[in-house]
């Protein structure tokens, strides 16, 4: 199994792959941009990508993207994506967007690092990849949006 993390706190995302390394037995591939994430994909077959949400435009920047663009990313990736954020996001509106762009779970980093020390393997897998967005998002038809995102990837 391979998992992206596109994180740029190298500490945080260095500790992360380490404990995914060992719950998991899982290959892990770290990028601090979109750009150089994506290149992974293009190269490596990704199971799970975990995104961040605070990144900067480019590898060393103290610029961080707009949020909007970050988010607007997630299907660019192969699913799984799991935006794992420490965001203050008391009224769902960042969360809600991440489904709509077809996330497949939004947790906060502090989440992700109980459930790596509560759970593992295929339980790991199963908790982190949860998909929220069917209950949380209104009933509408996202299916037109998805396409598109699939047609500008390609």
């Amino acid at each position: 199994m391979n998992i992206l993390i596109v994180e740029d706190h190298e500490p945080y995302s260095n500790t992360l792959c380490r404990l995914i390394t060992e719950k998991m037995g899982a290959d892990c591939f770290v990028a601090s941009t979109i750009e150089d994430a994506l290149g992974i994909t293009k190269i490596t077959r990704i199971d799970i990508t975990l995104l961040a949400l605070s990144l900067p435009v480019t590898k060393g920047s103290k610029e961080l993207m707009p949020l909007q663009e970050v988010i607007a990313s997630i299907p660019l990736f192969p699913p799984p994506v799991i935006v794992v954020t420490d965001r203050e996001d008391n009224d769902g509106l960042i969360e809600i967007d991440c489904y709509r762009n077809w996330a497949q779970n939004f947790i906060t980093k502090d989440a992700l690092r109980d459930g790596l020390g509560k759970f593992k393997g295929a339980e790991l897998i199963k908790e982190i990849t949860k998909s929220y967005w069917r209950n949380v998002l209104p009933d509408q038809s996202l299916k037109p949006i998805h396409e598109l995102a699939e047609a500008t990837s390609a």
